[in-house]
C-alpha cells in the first residue's frame, strides 16, 4: 500500500503538472473580468495591462487625444484590445509571449496605392519612435531609464 508521502507527492506532482501547462496558454487568449473605465487610450491600456499582466507598449503622441470604450465584461486581452482600439486607426501587434506594441494599423496589400511619407525637417528620425513607457513593472517608466535591456 502506498505511504500517505508518495500519495501527497503524486498529487502536488499532478497539480504542478496542470499548473504548468495553464501557465503555457496564450495569454492573449484567456479571458478574465476586465473592468476598463471610458477613459483616455494610454489610461485604458495601461489598466488593461495591470489586469491581465501584459507588457502593452506604445507611444504617448500616438495615442494622445484617443478616448477608450468602456468594458466590463469576462473578455480574452485579445478581444479588449479589439475593443479598445475600435475606431482608432491604431493595431495592437504580438512581440512576444507577454508584449503587446501598439502601432498604426498597416493597410493590408492591394487595397489602396502606397503613399510616400510626408518630408520631415530630420529625415534620419523617420523610423525612430518616440518615447516609450515600459509598464511590465507595474508601474509607468521611461524606456531609458528601464536597467534591462529591451528589444523590439
Amino acid at each position: 500500500m502506498p505511504s500517505v508521502h508518495c500519495v501527497a507527492a503524486a498529487a502536488v506532482a499532478a497539480w504542478l503538472a496542470f499548473a504548468g501547462a495553464s501557465a503555457l496558454a496564450a495569454p492573449l487568449d484567456e479571458s478574465a473580468h476586465l473592468s476598463i473605465p471610458a477613459a483616455p487610450l494610454s489610461d485604458a491600456l495601461r489598466s488593461l495591462a495591470r489586469q491581465v499582466d501584459l507588457q502593452i507598449l506604445f507611444d504617448p503622441e500616438l495615442v494622445a487625444g484617443i478616448r477608450s470604450r468602456a468594458i466590463d465584461a469576462w473578455l480574452t486581452p485579445r478581444a479588449a484590445l479589439a475593443t479598445l482600439l475600435r475606431g482608432s486607426a491604431l493595431e495592437a501587434r504580438a512581440s512576444g509571449a507577454n508584449v503587446i506594441v501598439i502601432r498604426k494599423a498597416v493597410a493590408p496589400p492591394g487595397n489602396a496605392r502606397p503613399r510616400p511619407a510626408p518630408a520631415t525637417a530630420n529625415d534620419s528620425d523617420a523610423g525612430a519612435l518616440g518615447e516609450i513607457i515600459v509598464t511590465s513593472q507595474r508601474r509607468a517608466e521611461r524606456m531609458r531609464d528601464v536597467p534591462l535591456s529591451v528589444s523590439a
